[in-house]
């Protein structure tokens, strides 16, 4: 329903100052700046019949009687919603539903298994040149993967990774390459 008086005496008392929920009636996303381009006042709605509620946002009375709010509602662009709905908590309940479906998302992708959290062990690589000595230096990895991966810091790790074999008792012993 396009406002079409161009009185602004007529406009004034008919918009106070309230806020009023406003509908995009396109299908596209629109925005609209108060006051020229470099305001700071902008107002953006998503495309008519947005899920989320988006296409209906609360303008002030003072933005819908500028001439410049005036002639893009005589054009069709934007309507007055329903205002009986209260758009503000529906946009609200959508927001909190789609932080709660994200949230048991990521919760349902954690693991509960306490082998699969990463643990610090000492680097089986070799230490520095004719030392004899272990690198040390710390290698994270699940100690789960420690049954057939040996911990091995990532200066070690694509080098030497195939030179190790686990003994009986559970420990990894470097091997000699095969000539």
């Amino acid at each position: 329903m396009p406002v079409t008086t161009s009185h602004p005496d007529v406009f004034a008392s008919i918009i106070p100052d309230e806020t009023y929920p406003i509908q995009n009636e396109h299908r596209g996303p629109s925005c609209y700046t108060h006051g020229g381009p470099n305001s700071a006042e902008q107002y953006q709605w998503a495309g008519k019949g947005d899920p989320e509620g988006g296409d209906v946002q609360y303008i002030p009375g003072s933005v819908i009687r500028s001439p410049g709010f005036r002639r893009i509602m005589s054009r069709g662009l934007y309507s007055f919603a329903d205002p009986e709905v209260d758009h503000l908590s529906y946009q609200g309940q959508v927001w909190i539903d789609s932080f709660n479906n994200t949230q048991e998302a990521a919760l349902s992708q954690l693991e509960d298994d306490d082998e699969a959290e990463l643990e610090s062990f000492n680097c089986v690589g070799p230490g520095p040149r004719n030392s004899g000595s272990l690198c040390g230096e710390a290698s994270f990895m699940r100690r789960k993967d420690l049954e057939t991966t040996p911990p091995l810091c990532a200066r070690h790790k694509e080098k030497y990774s195939k030179y190790f074999e686990r003994t009986e008792d559970g420990t990894w012993q470097r091997i000699s390459p095969a000539k």
